[in-house]
């Protein structure tokens, strides 16, 4: 007999983080867990999110409700935006072939250049 997953367990992992102006426009979701980068005019940083509930999240350590972190970006002059997900092993390939195709050989040639 297959068992079928509760229903909670199902809806949790649909669950996204939605983020909004603070006139609750929606400017985009991410997933629970996903990341975001916060860019003010003099600095900027990302963070981790948590989905607590549809109208509160954890970013980084601090919990907000959407609308208060929409207002502290807008106060401050910041912006945030979803940061993308990065795929370790396609990262690693794609170093690899960089590393690969530019890197000197013994006779101080690129490797892949005609000889």
């Amino acid at each position: 007999m297959i068992e079928e997953k509760p229903q909670a367990d199902h809806l949790r992992e649909q669950k996204s983080i939605r983020f909004i102006d603070s006139h609750y426009n929606e400017l985009f979701r991410i997933p629970d867990g996903g990341t975001i980068r916060v860019d003010y005019p003099d600095y900027h940083y990302t963070a981790k999110c948590q989905y607590l509930d549809d109208y509160h999240t954890q970013v980084g350590n601090r919990v907000y409700h959407i609308c208060q972190f929409a207002e502290l970006l807008e106060r401050g002059g910041g912006t945030c935006r979803p940061e993308p997900e990065i795929d370790r092993e396609k990262s690693v390939r794609d170093i690899v072939a960089i590393r690969e195709n530019i890197r000197p050989d013994h006779k101080g040639r690129n490797r892949g250049e005609e000889r």
